[in-house]
């Protein structure tokens, strides 16, 4: 695993027009939940929801 780039993006078609729900544990800084979602609208993500069980 790549530390600088976490969630690779494997191309725009995998994710088009989807429909995602990114699910952290434990909501501290955000920097997870923002890394994630910045990354799936490059990969071509429309809907993106986050969702945190505690802060």
């Amino acid at each position: 695993m790549d530390p600088h780039q976490p969630f690779p993006n494997k191309g725009k078609q995998q994710y088009s027009r989807k429909k995602i729900i990114v699910v952290d544990d434990i909501y501290t800084t955000g920097a997870t939940l923002v890394h994630a979602c910045k990354t799936l609208k490059e990969a071509g993500c429309n809907t993106i929801k986050t969702f945190s069980l505690c802060r």
